[in-house]
Parts: structure tokens; sequence; C-alpha cells
């Protein structure tokens, strides 16, 4: 083999290489070895799982609610193309891949409203957008609840909440089986027992400007909210609402017990660098929140901890990421939609999807686009999540 080696030339290279490697099967391994540490030393592997996108188009701004294991319930929404408004309630079965009509209507048809299953046989719907020709009948619909009773398949109007819930309503379960409410600054608790709204105590400071109460400290756009444990909520947002100014990152915890809210200071440095672009939250134990594509970059992520109530530098990514992220069982966390900042590309681009391995920093399946998405929403399943609002509205399902 050393002979046949020495004897190598420019004209000969590719016979004598096909020669060798017959003769020296084992620089194969060595090649593959090689090649796999290379690839591995980037972070970066194929994809693992598989997005499938299913066969109808979902209505504009309505929320799925998972049924069961199989459904996924619709309501609400409107076609995307005019101001047809849409009151009926559907279903998709995710095994037959069909929607199945209700035949039952909400009282009042709906966009950006709120919805969560609080129990085995009913959903909450609260809030949001009128649709109709009367644009200013929209915020009709703001303090007006329903409740759909599986079992019955029958749309009931409650009581109204005490406060205004116009759009980007948020609702989490409580472990004590209450809805948290939040849209904007206002937030309420909903009792299934009474199935009434009680608002959190105490009341805050009246906004006239706003025409209503502030309970959190910051006016955020569209905030979001994430349970810590039984008493305590993180909201978090941007701020301010004024139009033309900067926004930046806020956070706070709030007591719902008590309805005072603490700061949660959110600058951190790493080589003088700020995280006003604070990345996405995902909570993976009780004790951690990891905020993914954190920084000017999006190339970092911080490490909250939820008892010291402070930010501490977790990893850096090779890449930039930033979405709308879900925890998977198996420990990896799904990003959807997300604006990157690449200087690869001249346009605004997206992160489409992406699956991100936190422990062993390593990211799977990254997909740009410069496509625009909708608000995206996760259903988990056991070995698969709904996606909805991916594309013009086009849901997936994600397998794992």
């Amino acid at each position: 083999m050393k002979k046949s080696c020495d004897n190598m030339n420019a004209l000969g290279f590719l016979m004598v290489l096909r020669e060798v490697m017959k003769k020296c099967r084992y620089l194969w391994v060595i090649l593959i070895v090689f090649g796999l540490i290379l690839f591995n030393g980037n972070n970066y592997s194929y994809a693992r799982g598989k997005f499938v996108e299913l066969n109808f188009k979902q209505e504009d701004n309505n929320q799925p609610v998972a049924l069961n294991e199989e459904e996924v319930f619709f309501a609400g929404g409107w076609n995307g193309l005019n101001t047809n408004k849409i009151n009926s309630a559907k279903k998709y079965n995710i095994k037959s891949k069909k929607i199945i009509p209700l035949n039952s209507t909400m009282n009042f048809p709906r966009i950006n409203y709120g919805a969560i299953k609080y129990d085995d046989n009913h959903i909450l719907v609260l809030g949001g957008y009128c649709i109709g020709k009367n644009h200013s009948a929209f915020k009709d619909c703001s303090k007006i609840a329903e409740i759909y009773d599986i079992r019955a398949n029958k749309f009931t109007r409650i009581s109204d909440s005490n406060l205004s819930f116009p759009s980007s309503v948020r609702t989490i379960l409580l472990k004590n089986g209450k809805v948290f409410v939040l849209s904007g600054t206002q937030m309420e608790i909903f009792d299934p027992k009474s199935n009434k709204f009680l608002q959190v105590k105490p009341k805050g400071d009246f906004l006239p400007s706003r025409n209503e109460y502030m309970y959190t400290i910051y006016p955020y756009i569209a905030p979001d909210a994430i349970s810590l444990n039984d008493n305590e909520i993180l909201i978090f947002g941007t701020t301010p609402i004024n139009f033309g100014e900067e926004r930046t990152f806020k956070m706070e915890i709030l007591n719902i017990l008590t309805g005072k809210s603490v700061n949660v200071p959110v600058e951190y440095s790493v080589d003088k660098i700020y995280y006003k672009k604070i990345g996405t939250p995902i909570k993976i134990n009780e004790n951690t929140i990891l905020f993914i594509g954190t920084g000017k970059d999006r190339r970092s992520v911080l490490r909250f901890d939820i008892k010291e109530r402070k930010f501490y530098f977790w990893k850096k990514l090779g890449k930039a990421l930033s979405g709308t992220g879900c925890l998977l069982d198996n420990g990896n966390i799904l990003l959807i939609r997300g604006v990157i900042e690449d200087p690869d590309y001249f346009r605004g681009t997206s992160l489409e999807r992406v699956i991100y391995d936190y422990k062993n920093n390593k990211i799977y399946n990254r997909k740009l686009t410069h496509e625009s998405y909708y608000v995206t929403y996760f259903i988990k399943f056991k070995k698969l999540i709904y996606i909805s609002g991916y594309s013009e509205q086009k849901p997936m399902i994600y397998k794992y």
C-alpha cells in the first residue's frame, strides 16, 4: 500500500485512490468519523422528527383547543378575505384527517379571543373582537364570556367579565382549577364553580387615557404569562404603548392573592452587551426558565432562576434563534415563527422552524424564510404537536 501511495501523481490520482480504498477499507471509516466530528462541531445536524402540513385551512384569528388526544376544537374567526363572520364550531380529527362540523354556534362571532379547556367537559371562551360591518361594535365582545359544553355540544353565555379583554387574550389554568386571564394591563380570575370572574385585588390605578385599570407595573403590548407556582404569575412583554417610541422588554411577577407586582430587572451584561432583546422564554422545570435567542444578535441563552429572581448566562448559540416556543416531552424545544437578523439576507428574515436541544446546545432543522406568519398556538399531544397559524393559516403537525 505504501508503494502505491508513493507513486501517486496528478494524472492517475482517481484510479490510484480507488485502488487504495479497496485495499485500505479502514480509510472509509476514518473519513466518515472525521466528517461526523467536523459536522457536529458546528452544533448542527439534520432534522429530527417530521413536519406535516394538514389538509385544511384554519380560519383567521380563531384559537384551537384540544378536546382529547385526537381532536382539535375551533370556534369563531373570519375567512380573511372580508368581514364575513364565523361563529360556528367545528373540530378536526388528526387520525382521520377530517373536519367535522359540530352544528353549534357561539352567541357572538369573534376573533382574537381567549379559549381554554379547564376541565374534562368545558371550554371557556372570552373577549376578543366581534365581527361585523359595524366597526364601532368591534369591542362589544370584550367582556362577553361563554362556556362550551363538550358533551352537550352547546354554547352558554355566562356572566360578563368585570374588565375588558379586547384582543391577545392569554389564559392560564391554575393548579386550583381556576383560570387566570390577561390582556394588556387587564387581568382577572375565572372561577368555574361559580362561573364568575373575580378581579385581582387590590384594584390598580385607573388610566383615563385608556379608560381602563392598570393592574401591572408596565403598559405592555400584547403581554404573555407563565405560571411560576400556585400564587405567582410571571408577566412579560414589550413596552411602551406610545407610537414612535422604542419598544423595550419588561418583566414582573404578580402575586394573584395580594394583587401586587414586583419588577424583575431584565438587563444582563456579557461583554458589555445589554440584552434588550430578551428572546423566547421556556419553563423547563419548576426552578428554571430559559430565554432563548437573547441579545442584539439573538445568539445567547439566558437562565432565569425562579427562586433567586435573577438571570444567569447559559449558552452561546451558533445561529440566531427567535420565535414562539414549546417544550417537548423528549426534552427538546420546538421554536416556530420568529424574526431574526442574519447578514446573509437583504430582506427581513424570519425563522420558519427549528428544534433546539438545550441540554447539548444543538440545533436541528433550522429553516429560514422571508414569508410572514400569524400568531402561533401549540397543542401538545402524546407524540406530536399541533401548530396553528403556521403560514397563511395552514396548520401543521410535528411528529417526534
